[in-house]
């Protein structure tokens, strides 16, 4: 085999493979861009979650969409205290936060300390002055019991929105599911309300499985939506996701919940 036939045996095959390569990126999915800000996003699991309850969504939002960065896990063990997993680094591109409750069938008036001790961290060990938060389930109902109680604390940072994802208001959804001490009551609703800076904007994600339901299975459509009349002095939208993708565990799985929390977090254009 002389030079020119052996280059040409040689390069055939690593061409065909850079074409290959290069037809495979451009038939990849592109996402609009977020705007980069350097407010980090914390997530706050339901009642018996886990690292993965908001796992797929933070990954999601970091590995496939590029709209932030996963930046740090905070286990809060049974006694309160605050355990970082990774380091936090303020200068990333939306920094994403996730929290785990060790004790993760407490009632809310202990998920509420919980999410004190967190607060507390973050302004102490990591200088943060502003925050986001997304919330499923009673994870939502724990945050609604702090920020009724702590909002205005100098030592822990300001809320600046706020996503509640199938979060009940109403006391008979905990009734039905939930042996808890401290029963959801509208009036710590309506005390957050009341002393919660008008700034704070709300994104309320609810799901209506179908009429037998009356909601995602777990939370009526109803006890959801009472947002809308407690926090109407706060800038609030809502998003139904309606139909099986509505369910209760399947709202941090669903794609148009993610674009909304995008477009509403990060200014993320519609597509």
């Amino acid at each position: 085999m002389n030079k020119r036939n052996w280059l040409s045996y040689c390069l055939i095959p690593v061409i065909t493979f850079a074409v290959m390569i290069s037809i495979l990126i451009a038939l990849q999915p592109s996402y609009p861009k977020a705007q980069s800000t350097q407010i980090p996003t914390l997530f706050i699991h339901g009642f018996n979650g886990n690292e993965r309850s908001f796992g797929g969504m933070i990954n999601r939002f970091n590995s496939k969409y590029g709209w932030g960065t996963t930046s740090q896990t905070l286990r809060v063990d049974t006694d309160g205290t605050v355990t970082p997993i990774g380091t936090y680094d303020k200068t990333t591109k939306n920094p994403l936060i996730n929290v785990i409750f060790v004790s993760n069938k407490e009632n809310l008036k202990t998920q509420a300390g919980y999410i004190k001790n967190v607060m507390t961290y973050l302004h102490k060990e990591d200088d943060i002055k502003k925050i986001n938060v997304v919330t499923h389930s009673m994870g939502g109902s724990s945050l609604t019991v702090y920020l009724a109680l702590n909002h205005d604390n100098k030592e822990r940072p300001t809320v600046n929105k706020l996503v509640y994802i199938g979060v009940p208001l109403s006391p008979t959804d905990y009734n039905k599911k939930i042996n808890n001490e401290e029963k959801a009551q509208r009036k710590i609703s309506q005390r957050m309300s009341e002393t919660l800076p008008k700034s704070t904007a709300f994104l309320i994600v609810a799901g209506y499985v179908d009429k037998e339901k009356g909601g995602d299975g777990s939370v009526t459509l109803e006890s959801a939506l009472l947002a809308e009349d407690i926090f109407k002095h706060n800038p609030l939208q809502t998003q139904i996701v309606k139909g099986s993708s509505g369910t209760h565990s399947g709202l941090h799985e669903n794609d148009s919940v993610d674009e909304r929390i995008g477009k509403f977090l990060w200014s993320v254009p519609t597509k």
